[in-house]
């Protein structure tokens, strides 16, 4: 298991590499969670991209780990999933992301629009998913537990009072 630090330190350089190259991408799912506050952990990356930038980032992910095949999940799917290793840190890249829930492929792919705002670890600035879109894609994966996680969190964050 790696430590935050370690994990926190691929993804900086993974960003300042997709940053460099001009990629629309996103930090998503727990890494997500964790850089707005909402988790205290977090066990890998999951990057969210366009399809169109699919092969740059394969190409840019190659040079920094190892590309694995990919294990098939009957409840998501996505038109290019990578998994990769890097630095011993587990990274998932998805583009063209589909959750499959009552007999119905709902599109949760990376929209621009959805990239809620920006943190920066180690100087490199990091773009975040939704956590709205995020609270629908668990919910329609049945994760339950990260459902309320994010509920618990807007719902201290609606009682906070913010001095001016």
């Amino acid at each position: 298991m790696c430590s935050k630090v370690q994990k926190l330190n691929v993804l900086s350089e993974i960003a300042g590499q997709l940053n460099e190259a001009g990629i629309t991408w996103a930090a998503g799912g727990s890494a997500m969670l964790y850089l707005n506050h909402i988790a205290e952990e977090f066990n890998d990356l999951d990057l969210m991209i366009m399809n169109k930038d699919a092969d740059e980032v394969r190409r840019i992910l190659l040079n920094m780990g190892t590309l694995h095949a990919s294990k098939s999940n009957i409840s998501c799917s996505s038109e290019c999933f990578m998994e990769f290793t890097v630095k011993d840190v587990d990274v998932d890249v998805m583009a063209g992301f589909y959750i499959l829930k009552d007999g119905i492929y709902y599109d949760r792919s990376l929209r621009a629009e959805d990239i809620e705002c920006w943190v920066t670890v180690n100087g490199q600035s990091i773009p975040l998913h939704s956590v709205n879109v995020w609270r629908r894609n668990y919910e329609l994966m049945g994760r339950k537990t990260k459902v309320e996680l994010i509920d618990c969190y807007a719902e201290k964050k609606k009682h906070t009072v913010t001095s001016v």
